[in-house]
Parts: C-alpha cells; structure tokens; sequence
C-alpha cells in the first residue's frame, strides 16, 4: 500500500509540476494576449485623440476664415454703399427732374423702366433730400 501511494505521490508532484509549466504557459500566454488588446487599445486612443485635435484644429481654421471673410464682405459693402451714393443722388435727381417737366409718375415709369412703386419710393426719397425748384431758388436768392 505505501508503494501504491508513494506512486500516487509520485505521479501526483509530476502533474503538479506539469501543471506548473501548463499553468506558467498560460499565464504566459494571458499576458501576451492582454498585452496586444492594451497596445490595440492605445492605438485606439492615439487615433481618437488625433480625430479630435483635427476636429478642433480645422474648427478653428474654419471659423478664423469665416470671421476674414465677413470683415472682408463688409469692408466691400461698406465700398459700395459709399460708391453708388453719388450715382443714386444724381438718379433721384434725374426723375425729380422729369417730374419737375410735369411728366407723371406713370409716364416716368414707362419711360424709365421702373415699376411704378419704385419711381414713387424714388420721388418720395429724392423729396426729402432734395429740395424742390421753388425752395432752391428761395434759397438761392437769400
């Protein structure tokens, strides 16, 4: 009986130290995998954090380009208001004219082009800023 179990001791430590290496291989093998699914998780880490600084980098950009662009707009717009001001006076004072030789808003309409509220809105405005024949020579004779 003693043999029996001093075999059983003996086979028993032989699979305990097989089982060492089997267990010393997996754990091996465990920390090779965990290691490749950590380095994959950094790599997915690295690339999200780069799609972000692009993302915020080309926001940037965009919104810096914008804010030239509008600057840019309204400087031109600011050009062009100023440019057609003398244009537009001398417009008004073309129909004021043609109103002054007693042509009417209907005839001023056809004869130029423009709808009849558009010679209306032009006549009222030309009015205002300018001041009708008898108050020129008013104030010119003063």
């Amino acid at each position: 009986m003693t043999f029996l179990l001093s075999i059983r001791v003996t086979n028993f430590l032989r699979m305990t130290r097989r089982n060492s290496a089997v267990r010393a291989e997996a754990i091996r093998r465990a920390r090779q995998v965990k290691q490749e699914r950590d380095a994959a998780a950094r790599r997915r880490e690295l690339a999200v954090e780069s799609a972000l600084a692009d993302f915020f980098e080309q926001t940037a950009l965009a919104e810096a380009l914008r804010t030239q662009a509008e600057a840019k707009v309204a400087r031109i717009l600011d050009d062009m208001r100023e440019a057609i001001m003398e244009p537009q006076a001398k417009t008004r004072a073309a129909l004021r004219t043609l109103a002054e030789l007693r042509e009417t808003r209907t005839s001023i309409s056809a004869l130029t082009g423009l709808s009849a509220a558009e010679v209306r809105a032009a006549l009222d405005d030309a009015a205002v800023r300018t001041p009708v024949a008898s108050e020129r020579a008013v104030v010119g004779g003063v």
